[in-house]
């Protein structure tokens, strides 16, 4: 894997929304790209060159996203990660060993919670300093004491802090704390450039949940006042379970749901009573749910991909 310098935390620097020579998860999709896609992705024969170029503020080409995009997503290394609570939880034990503690194992431990616990307030409050979006908020403070402020709650300022005094001590297990600060780092490196070439927000749900191996949810919105969410989860004993919602006029709820296994199937069914009069609680009003047999019907309330607007995708 390449891995690039880490960033200066002086207070008084402001980075930009993303660095070309930062992002680790760039590096890697470059790095197993064949000369035939990175001719796709620009004509420019220096890679320092093309590193600069493809994550300007704002990219000309929206084809080149797209292109880039795909192999983000389809990068080997990449998808061989495990999910990023998980990986979270891994530096998390590997820091219970350190003496003395750092601070890194404290913040990990209340950043992380139970599925069952999430709680609306505080969900926000872990996704704004979940790291994806550190650096367009350092770009937003003002003085140094706002800095220093963002850099002591933001996880991935922490986690790049820490990796800086692991590196510059003399740990006894410092190369295996390393390695699992780096993996964690390049999971948020590709939250954060997935994010610049969806023209959306892409992030995690820092919450775990024993019966899910992985999961993600999408969210974008179709036309004014009509959004779509698709969830697909892997379960351990189930399986694959993929939920479509669909929200109109900010009040009407259609459900798709997609599952091979029957006893899944039976057990969403014997709830959906519960569910229906758990959305009118909270004023929606759940139209049609209905279970779709084949995957080429699981986008049927939308026409077409391309008349969704960006949006935004979390991992769980």
């Amino acid at each position: 894997m390449i891995y690039s310098k880490m960033i200066n935390f002086s207070l008084e620097k402001k980075l930009q929304l993303i660095l070309p020579n930062q992002n680790k998860a760039l590096a890697q999709v470059l790095k197993d790209a064949t000369p035939t896609q990175l001719l796709q992705l620009t004509n420019s024969k220096d890679l320092n060159s093309l590193l600069v170029g493809i994550l300007q503020k704002s990219i000309d080409s929206p084809e080149q996203n797209a292109t880039l995009l795909t192999l983000l997503k389809s990068n080997p290394t990449l998808k061989e990660l495990a999910n990023f609570t998980s990986s979270l939880k891994t530096l998390q034990t590997l820091l219970t060993k350190q003496e003395p503690p750092l601070e890194l194992e404290k913040n990990i431990k209340n950043f992380l919670g139970e599925l069952n616990q999430i709680n609306p307030k505080e969900l926000k409050t872990k996704i704004e300093n979940s790291g994806v979006f550190l650096e367009s908020k350092l770009l937003q403070t003002n003085t140094p004491q706002e800095t220093k402020a963002l850099l002591q709650n933001d996880l991935k300022a922490l986690l790049l802090q820490t990796y800086e005094e692991i590196s510059n001590g003399n740990t006894p297990n410092k190369q295996e704390l390393m390695r699992a600060l780096e993996r964690v780092i390049l999971q948020l490196d590709y939250y954060q450039l997935s994010s610049h070439l969806s023209n959306g927000s892409a992030f995690y749900v820092p919450y775990s949940w024993d019966a899910l191996e992985e999961g993600v949810i999408t969210i974008k919105q179709f036309k004014e006042k009509a959004y779509f969410c698709d969830i697909d989860l892997k379960l351990k004993e189930h399986g694959e379970l993929k939920l479509r919602l669909g929200l109109f006029e900010q009040k009407l709820l259609n459900i798709n749901i997609q599952t091979q296994s029957k006893l899944l199937k039976e057990k969403i069914t014997e709830q959906l009573s519960e569910l229906k009069k758990a959305l009118f609680d909270v004023g929606i009003t759940p139209g049609e749910i209905r279970f779709i047999e084949d995957t080429n019907n699981s986008n049927s309330y939308a026409t077409t991909d391309t008349n969704l607007q960006a949006g935004f995708e979390v991992k769980v």
